[in-house]
């Protein structure tokens, strides 16, 4: 089962039972549900929650007649698909916890069965979010090394990040009344060499 498509399910049996395949047997589920929640096979620990779990919970807003409103965002160099109500990791900015913050580099906002596209922002639209706290990633390893020489350097580094919960997305005012003004370019100046 592909998470990067949409597909709709005949029954829940489908959701969870995802490696199962017509005709071949099928190999056992990776992951089995139970009362207590989600359990990997041999491990009882909760934290590894399968990826199709949220695959699931967008379906089921989808049916509701969820994803009404949604935006695509640039913060940290970084671009982000965001809805209200969702919670997102970007890169550390200097907000504390609790605390509200406007995001204005808006790029696309789909509303409905209206799409604004900005170029590259709209202009007036932002997406207010409140900071959940800090964080660090996961742990990478850079190690440099030149053979030969003795020379290995092996150092760890943890991004740090900002959990952001948005709030809401303001949508720019369309000012009907304004028209446009036509920019006229001046006319290039002819010199004549003096020859």
């Amino acid at each position: 089962m592909r998470l990067g498509t949409l597909r709709l399910f005949r029954s829940a049996t489908d959701v969870l039972r995802p490696n199962k395949k017509r005709g071949s047997g099928g190999a056992a589920p990776k992951y089995n549900c139970t009362v207590g929640g989600w359990e990997k096979r041999g491990c009882s620990t909760t934290s590894e929650k399968p990826a199709f779990d949220t695959l699931l919970q967008q379906l089921v807003e989808y049916a509701n007649g969820g994803f009404k409103i949604y935006a695509i965002i640039e913060t940290g160099g970084k671009q982000y698909k965001v809805s209200p109500g969702q919670t997102i990791d970007v890169e550390k900015l200097n907000v504390a916890k609790g605390n509200t913050v406007d995001l204005d580099r808006v790029l696309l906002i789909a509303a409905d069965d209206k799409v604004t596209v900005g170029s590259p922002t709209i202009d007036g639209a932002k997406v207010v979010a409140t900071s959940e706290g800090e964080g660090r990633g996961k742990k990478i390893i850079v190690f440099k090394y030149k053979s030969k020489l003795r020379y290995r350097k092996k150092t760890g580094h943890r991004q740090p990040y900002t959990r952001l919960t948005v709030d809401r997305i303001v949508a720019p005012e369309a000012s009907e009344g304004e028209p446009m003004k036509k920019v006229r370019r001046r006319k290039k100046e002819v010199i004549q060499s003096g020859t």
